[in-house]
């Protein structure tokens, strides 16, 4: 195979004018993703196939895994491997025949995908034929969609500089959180924010499991066990980037696990709650036959009527019971619901549809607007008659059968408690920030800041 040096010094000098160059195309150096690499067999191969970052090794190499396992995971040299850039929106149509691309090689059985260099001939009208770098100098052309091209990469080698690595172990508590979904947009948050490389799950050993980096986390409840089933249970989170990259990324990372500790332990707490709750929904309350009465305050006979009787004529239709209402001796006075029924199952379903109950839910001080914002939902989700503020505005007044209310508390409870998490949160969150740009000033006091542009300001290398 041909070296390609001199092809990509020619049309460098030729094609510089007609289109910007790929730094200023590409992310700022302060915050290089590395995901998504492309490699190629050797420093003389012209052919770049596209692969995924698992690990780093030894920092002079890196472990790279290929869609659908085509090949199999496999460490190889830095110098090999290069960042892919994204493709710049029609920036095939920018070209102009003499110029150095790529044609997409689409994926085989025995390769993956990638993008082979040659030389454009012409395009016309979407089309483009191109003469292909390494093959023999009498092969005709490939002729190929626009869309199937890109400008040559100049991207240089994989600077050892940005490959820092570290495995942050975390509690056994939190190795099911590791492998769910949930914990995907944690991870890309710590990443985005500390400028990281490369955030994933995984394990010190094995690097990061891309099956979660992809986005296939668990869909499995909050606070269980971990289903992970795809090797090797994920107990740490790899961070890979510069080395001011990875101690802010650990940093961070130390802040997030802190606090998923509680919200894990919140969930199994409300786990049990949930599971006492639906035992005690099945208990049949004691009574000697199929038939039970309940008051009703007289504000809410008309409401556990309906209009015109309908949720009465829905709970009878529903269950096979009679349902009597006796009215109270006073405007006043609570009204007796019977209901009547064949067995004692009925007769208790038709009176957990039909009874109603208002009850008062204390907020807190400071916390009216954090329950305001999620009102809406928690009633429609607990599917309450009705949700309101009291006049004192320290208070709710919900309303709703008495497994609807119970569910709302719970939801209520559920959210409250995410409070004082978030609060602490955001605090640290804002004090790490504030370290950050102290260590900035302090920088410049020293004559040791960098020189104007270099990076954006409040960020650090």
């Amino acid at each position: 195979l041909k070296t390609t040096a001199p092809l990509l010094t020619q049309s460098m000098a030729h094609s510089s004018a007609q289109r910007p160059s790929v730094a200023s195309s590409s992310r700022p150096a302060q915050h290089v993703l590395l995901e998504r690499v492309e490699v190629r067999k050797n420093l003389e191969a012209t052919t770049w196939y596209e692969a995924r970052l698992c690990d780093v090794v030894l920092g002079t190499r890196v472990r790279l895994s290929f869609d659908n396992g085509v090949w199999p995971d496999r460490e190889v040299p830095l110098n090999t491997v290069r960042r892919r850039l994204p493709l710049k929106p029609n920036a095939a149509l920018e070209l102009r025949p003499g110029d150095t691309v790529e044609v997409f090689v689409a994926a085989s059985d025995h390769n993956p995908c990638g993008w082979a260099l040659g030389r454009l001939v012409t395009l016309t009208n979407g089309v483009a034929s191109v003469t292909l770098e390494g093959r023999p100098a009498d092969a005709p052309p490939v002729v190929v969609r626009v869309n199937m091209m890109r400008p040559a990469s100049y991207e240089q080698a994989l600077d050892p500089y940005l490959l820092a690595r570290r495995a942050v172990k975390v509690d056994v508590e939190l190795h099911g959180w590791l492998t769910s979904t949930d914990s995907l947009g944690c991870l890309q948050q710590i990443r985005d924010v500390a400028h990281l490389a490369v955030a994933g799950a995984g394990t010190d050993g094995g690097g990061i499991c891309l099956e979660l980096s992809a986005g296939f986390g668990v869909q499995q409840e909050r606070g269980a066990p971990s289903t992970w089933a795809n090797g090797p249970q994920p107990d740490s989170v790899i961070l890979i980037g510069s080395d001011a990259a990875v101690r802010r990324g650990e940093m961070l990372l130390r802040i997030h696990t802190m606090h998923q500790m509680d919200i894990e332990a919140f969930h199994k707490r409300r786990t049990r709650k949930l599971q006492l709750l639906e035992e005690l929904q099945k208990k049949t309350p004691g009574s000697d036959g199929p038939h039970v009465a309940f008051e009703v305050d007289a504000g809410l006979v008309g409401r556990t009527c309906g209009r015109g009787g309908e949720r009465v004529a829905r709970v009878e239709a529903d269950c096979g019971v009679e349902v009597r209402i006796l009215d109270g001796c006073s405007r006043d006075a609570p009204a007796t619901v019977t209901i009547v029924g064949p067995d004692e199952e009925k007769v208790q379903r038709a009176r957990a549809e039909l009874e109603l109950i208002s009850r008062s839910y204390p907020v807190g001080e400071g916390l009216a607007s954090w329950v305001d914002q999620e009102l809406p939902e928690i009633t429609k989700q607990a599917d309450l008659l009705s949700a309101a503020w009291a006049t004192n505005g320290g208070s709710l007044d919900l309303c709703g059968t008495k497994p609807c209310i119970e569910d709302a508390i719970l939801l209520l409870d559920n959210h409250r408690e995410y409070f004082p998490v978030f609060q602490e949160m955001r605090k640290q969150v804002h004090e790490i920030q504030r370290s950050f740009e102290a260590l900035d000033t302090a920088e410049e006091e020293a004559g040791l800041a960098p020189p104007p542009g270099a990076r954006p300001p409040g960020t650090r290398p």
